[in-house]
C-alpha cells in the first residue's frame, strides 16, 4: 500500500535499489489530509522504478504524480467451482427478490464506494 511504499522509499534513500510499488485501491481524503495524501503518493511513485496498478485510473493517477513507469497489472480471481448449496430460486425467495432484480455487492463499507446509491 501507499504507506509501505513511502516507508520503503525512505529506507532506500538514494541507493540504487529498484523499488516496485503496487496500487490496489484509490485513497480518498479531503482538506489538509488530501494535500498530504497527494504528497505521499508523489513521493512513493517518484521513488519507484515501476508502479503496478490494478486499474487504468490508478495508472493515470500514478503518471500524474510523476511515475517514470506505471503499468496496468489487473488482478484476476480464479474461477472456482460453485459450492453445493440451495438452489438460486430458493435463495431469491428467502431474500424477497423473486421476479425482480437482485444486486449483490462485496467490499468495505466506506462512503467512496457508493453503496448508498445501490
Amino acid at each position: 500500500g501507499l504507506h509501505a511504499a513511502v516507508r520503503a522509499a525512505l529506507a532506500i534513500g538514494r541507493r540504487p535499489v529498484p523499488l516496485v510499488v503496487t496500487w490496489h485501491t484509490r485513497s480518498h481524503a479531503e482538506g489538509a489530509r488530501r494535500r498530504l495524501l497527494h504528497l505521499l503518493e508523489r513521493r512513493a511513485v517518484r521513488a519507484a522504478a515501476v508502479v503496478l496498478a490494478t486499474s487504468s485510473d490508478l495508472v493515470d493517477r500514478a503518471r500524474a504524480r510523476g511515475a517514470r513507469d506505471a503499468r496496468l497489472a489487473p488482478v484476476a480471481a480464479p474461477r472456482t467451482p460453485r459450492p453445493a448449496g440451495p438452489p438460486a430460486a430458493k435463495v431469491r425467495a428467502e431474500l424477497g427478490a423473486v421476479e425482480r432484480p437482485l444486486i449483490v455487492a462485496l467490499g468495505t463499507l466506506v462512503p467512496h464506494h457508493g453503496y448508498d446509491t445501490l
